[in-house]
């Protein structure tokens, strides 16, 4: 009931996932006889890890997840190799519980399960990182701390959304990579190190609190940023928590500029919704383009202080 789960190790030249399953649970949810409430079994013992260590792998459809439904910790998942290719809608989850969602994408009260264990990190240690209608995420849910997004390329990071006003989801959801704070645990950070991130087609890079949790930073380490048609580097606050800070750090340039199919304009923002202050952007690099439908800001759309932007280009 207590102990660690085992750990998932696969080694391989090459991999193909196709929408299969790989997942790492503390705890198991067993429905009632007439569906109307789940029983949680276990959960207090921590959560295995899964080690991909793959020449070239390429996920279609498919997730790979690490979750806890109890007071343990999430398992991490590790990856790493020369070319991981994520698409088609598929994911790479670490969570810290479970949430229902209705057919408009609203959470159902009452659904929350877990949330007290602590997430897992997500690390993907690679040369080439290619994503297409996929997500990178993590949300923690309650009182448990989100784990970190860790990403590390040495060539390059290439992240597209759809390109299309997809109705499957809904019209906040947004492929990219992601992390959400829903309760008083704190959100984890994102960290991108590459050579060069190209982020297009409305796809995000994206940190957010929904409640009394602190925001989650993200800080690009890198050498050339792209961000166009529709392309975003956010952090925000939809609760009392503040929001996390972005940090970019591109010893050669930044470029943003071109509007996406959902997002009229490329962006790097921070922003509050609620009472929480918004974090702030600091951006250094050699040179700067904004272009037509390029935009910075640091917004208050609620009650909250908006942060601030500094600019070091030279």
């Amino acid at each position: 009931m207590g102990g660690k789960d085992g750990d998932i190790s696969i080694s391989s030249e090459s991999f193909f996932l196709d929408n299969g399953l790989i997942f790492s649970e503390s705890g198991i949810l067993i429905p009632s006889d007439d569906g109307s409430n789940v029983d949680l079994i276990g959960g207090k013992g921590n959560g295995g890890d899964i080690y991909m260590n793959i020449g070239s792998a390429e996920i279609s459809g498919g997730m790979i997840s690490a979750n806890t439904l109890g007071t343990g910790k999430a398992g991490n998942i590790s990856i790493s190799g020369e070319l991981l290719n994520i698409r088609d809608g598929a994911k790479i989850v670490a969570d810290n519980g479970n949430i229902y969602i209705d057919e408009a994408g609203n959470i159902i009260d009452g659904t929350m399960i877990g949330g007290k264990g602590d997430s897992g990190n997500i690390a993907l240690n690679v040369n080439q990182l290619e994503m297409h209608s996929a997500s990178v995420s993590y949300n923690t849910l309650r009182s448990g701390t989100g784990g970190n997004v860790s990403i590390t390329a040495g060539d390059f990071v290439s992240i597209a959304g759809s390109g299309t006003d997809d109705a499957e989801h809904p019209a906040d959801f947004y492929h990219g990579v992601s992390t959400q704070a829903r309760g008083t645990g704190n959100g984890g950070h994102i960290t991108i190190e590459t050579d060069t991130l190209n982020l297009f087609t409305d796809a995000m890079i994206n940190g957010q609190t929904y409640a009394e949790g602190q925001g989650g930073d993200v800080t690009l380490s890198i050498n050339r940023l792209n961000v166009h048609e529709g392309g975003t580097v956010t952090t925000s606050s939809r609760g009392s928590g503040p929001a996390g800070d972005i940090n970019i750090q591109a010893e050669d340039a930044v470029n943003l500029f071109g509007a996406g199919v959902k997002l009229g304009k490329s962006h790097i923002f921070t922003a509050t919704h609620s009472s929480g202050r918004s974090g702030d952007v600091t951006l250094s690099t050699r040179t700067l383009t904004l272009g037509e439908n390029g935009l910075m800001s640091a917004e208050s759309l609620g009650k909250g202080n908006a942060g601030n932007i500094r600019l070091n280009v030279s």
